[in-house]
């Protein structure tokens, strides 16, 4: 099958257009690839931090929990004392 010029020249422009046009399709790919790495980064410096915090806040709940327990304790060791004295 032989073609014409103007068709050659239509198959060599389309098949250019195909090549830059999954050139263009590479570099989205990369960069979309890059900027997709950059959040999966963020997001597990994120989850350390919040996992950080959240230690922390479960040290000061039980440390207020001790201190409620201790509160409680001397407020009936004082009631005792108080009837002790009345007595």
């Amino acid at each position: 099958m032989k073609l014409s010029r103007r068709g050659a020249i239509t198959l060599i422009v389309a098949g250019v257009a195909i090549v830059l046009g999954f050139g263009t399709l590479a570099i989205n790919l990369a960069s979309t690839s890059s900027k997709l790495e950059e959040q999966t980064a963020q997001m597990s410096l994120l989850k350390e931090e919040y996992n950080s915090i959240y230690s922390e806040l479960n040290a000061e709940k039980e440390e207020r929990i001790k201190y409620q327990r201790l509160y409680d304790e001397v407020s009936v060791r004082n009631e005792q004392l108080e009837a002790e004295l009345e007595n």
